[in-house]
């Protein structure tokens, strides 16, 4: 198997759940929504009527960081750019503190991150954003990456404003900030910087977001 061959295995295996260490179950509705790449939580509620568990949080954040973690994985070998590869070679060390971060408070809380219907989405938009995104390469896969990762961030912050604060735990609140601090904020600032140095464009007018 060849080095890129490898990696784009390696990036859809995040994609589909593999990078949070937990085996995400797929009993879902076969009517349930499939969101477009790069809005995986927009038509999804900002709270569930009887709130959202401890359980199903941790597994929000597994998700968030496994499509962070696709995404960048590809980019490292997608683009020639130096400043995108560097970029994406700083998500993947940010997610995999947050991640050790996580796996030590669950040990110590004795809980494991669940499953939920939002999970599954962000799951599903994500492998959806990284099959477009496999369509481009070398300087064609800036501006994509771009968006994407800007829309993402967006998304997670609002997570982070709504259902990720629902937790009993403020230990869990605490790890939600911390993704917000120093991965979701940092990770969409740094990205809106490599956009204006291409200069041109919204992300959300480039594909695959038309």
């Amino acid at each position: 198997m060849s080095a890129s061959v490898r990696v784009i295995a390696a990036a859809l295996s995040i994609s589909c759940g593999c990078a949070g260490g937990h085996e995400l179950r797929r009993a879902t509705p076969a009517a349930a929504p499939v969101a477009p790449p790069g809005r995986a939580l927009a038509s999804t509620p900002p709270a569930m009527a009887d709130g959202t568990s401890n359980e199903e949080i941790l597994g929000l954040l597994d998700a968030l960081r496994g499509r962070a973690m696709a995404e960048a994985t590809l980019a490292t070998y997608a683009s020639v750019d130096p400043e995108i590869r560097l970029f994406a070679r700083d998500l993947l060390r940010r997610c995999a503190e947050l991640k050790s971060r996580q796996d030590a408070l669950e040990a110590r809380l004795g809980i494991r991150a669940g499953d939920s219907d939002t999970r599954v989405i962000i799951e599903r938009g994500g492998s959806n954003d990284l099959k477009a995104l496999l369509t481009y390469r070398d300087d064609g896969f800036v501006r994509p990456f771009l968006a994407t990762v800007i829309l993402e961030q967006d998304h997670a912050l609002d997570l982070a404003r709504t259902r990720l604060t629902q937790t009993t735990r403020p230990e869990i609140a605490l790890l939600v900030q911390d993704h917000s601090r120093e991965l979701w904020g940092p990770a969409r600032a740094r990205a809106q910087r490599l956009w204006a140095m291409a200069a041109v464009g919204s992300p959300r007018n480039e594909p695959p977001y038309r």
